[in-house]
């Protein structure tokens, strides 16, 4: 464990809130999660992955809190590249992936919620709509917006309208203009024993539909190289998965609008270039206006699929019993601090 730490400033006008004189942050690896907090010797700790929650769900020393999380993993599809000199999205209508119906085709050939479920846990779920705005983000909720569920007939049919058939009778599916195709698929290594076994479900569930999809370089990617390549808009990438933290300003300008380098599909078009500047404008003042510019932007996001939405988060959170007075909700939004927290023993709490 790599260890930091903060003492109380001895000249801080409002002293007298400050509840605990020292903090030590740690920087915990996955594999000694499950130890560290059996033992006590972390009073806090957020953002456990489904195998820590597994392994410290029935452990006697401290809570386990949770709330839904500002955050948003997808699989997204390569459809321009981001020019440097004029500083925006260039959306390439020849790209491979450049017909809906074959995006929206992949949506349909893949079991979302069997993922969500058994991969994860539980502990994360399918979004609806583009899955831009989790259900913390209340403003932005789109009460209509629907899920990718698995329909394999559906994701044929698509593909036979896009001109994507099997000529040859060998199970994968030859382009509109009789060509072979296949699909590269850059997925990071994030230290998940899980990245193996997702990138393998996809695959699977692709071939199933006649879809022939392959890792890029034939395996996972580092993150240093996954991160250079897919913004770089590396030729060999037609497909990618990804992920991104809303913070609390759920506007969507930042990853999705024309002049965003972080919109990664790189795709735009003139619904959502007017929906964009409808999100921005004055003329969405007030929670009803900003509301119906949020879902009208979610709805046409949804239905141009430039990616396809994975999973909404769990935030997962381990408290030591010796904590007194944490407000979740009120840390959030910084209405409390650590040092306002009391502590009621020494030492943590064993298990």
């Amino acid at each position: 464990m790599i260890n930091s730490g903060a003492k109380q400033n001895p000249y801080y006008y409002n002293k007298d809130k400050v509840k605990v004189k020292e903090i030590e942050f740690k920087a915990v690896s996955p594999a000694q999660a499950a130890a560290v907090i059996k033992n006590g010797d972390v009073d806090y700790i957020r953002a456990l992955s489904p195998n820590i929650w597994e392994n410290v769900k029935d452990a006697n020393n401290g809570s386990i809190l949770g709330q839904t999380d500002l955050y948003v993993s997808y699989v997204g599809f390569k459809l321009g590249k981001f020019d440097k000199e004029k500083g925006k999205v260039l959306t390439n209508s020849n790209a491979k992936l450049a017909d809906i119906k074959v995006r929206q085709a992949f949506g349909y050939a893949v079991d979302w919620d069997q993922i969500n479920e058994k991969l994860f846990k539980g502990l994360r779920y399918t979004p609806t709509g583009s899955g831009f705005f989790p259900p913390r983000i209340e403003l932005a909720e789109n009460p209509n917006g629907t899920k990718y569920k698995k329909d394999v007939e559906k994701a044929k049919k698509l593909l036979d309208e896009a001109g994507f058939k099997d000529k040859d009778n060998d199970g994968i599916r030859e382009d509109k203009n009789g060509n072979k195709v296949s699909f590269n698929f850059a997925v990071r290594n994030t230290g998940s024993d899980l990245d193996q076994a997702l990138a393998d479900n996809f695959i699977k569930s692709w071939k199933e539909v006649g879809l022939d999809v392959k890792l890029v370089d034939g395996k996972l990617l580092s993150a240093k190289d996954w991160s250079t390549r897919v913004q770089a808009d590396d030729s060999e990438i037609d497909i990618f998965q990804g992920a991104w933290g809303f913070f609390n300003n759920p506007n969507p300008n930042y990853i999705a609008g024309e002049t965003s380098k972080l919109n990664l599909p790189r795709y735009i078009d003139d619904k959502l270039v007017k929906d964009l500047e409808q999100i921005d404008s004055i003329d969405s003042f007030g929670d009803a206006k900003i509301k119906e510019a949020f879902n009208k932007f979610d709805e046409d996001f949804s239905e141009a699929s430039p990616w396809l939405p994975l999973s909404w988060n769990t935030d997962i959170v381990w408290v030591n019993k010796r904590i007194k007075n944490l407000d979740l909700k009120k840390y959030n939004t910084f209405d409390q601090q650590f040092y306002e927290l009391e502590l009621t023993a020494d030492k943590g709490v064993k298990n």
